[in-house]
């Protein structure tokens, strides 16, 4: 089969257009040149608002990373050793 792909790849006239309404549930986007931000939210972007947020506890040395389950862990590389 034959595929066309003007129509698939089509943009639709009306992709730009403004709603008049404002949409409940929904945050203000803003474009800024080929950016997008959310000006009501968090650092600017709603998508990070419901995601975990974790700091170390401490500062790492050579060799260790601090991993998902909030424990420090060795590498087990030496001073020097590359990946």
């Amino acid at each position: 089969p034959t595929l066309n792909l003007d129509t698939h790849y089509r943009i639709p006239p009306e992709w730009d257009d403004v709603p008049e309404e404002t949409i409940e549930g929904l945050e203000k986007l803003v474009v800024v040149e080929t950016s997008f931000r959310e000006p009501s939210c968090e650092h600017e972007w709603c998508g990070t608002k419901d995601t975990l947020k974790w700091e170390r506890p401490a500062e790492l040395e050579f060799g260790q990373v601090f991993s998902g389950d909030g424990k420090i862990r060795s590498l087990s590389l030496d001073e020097g050793e590359e990946l």
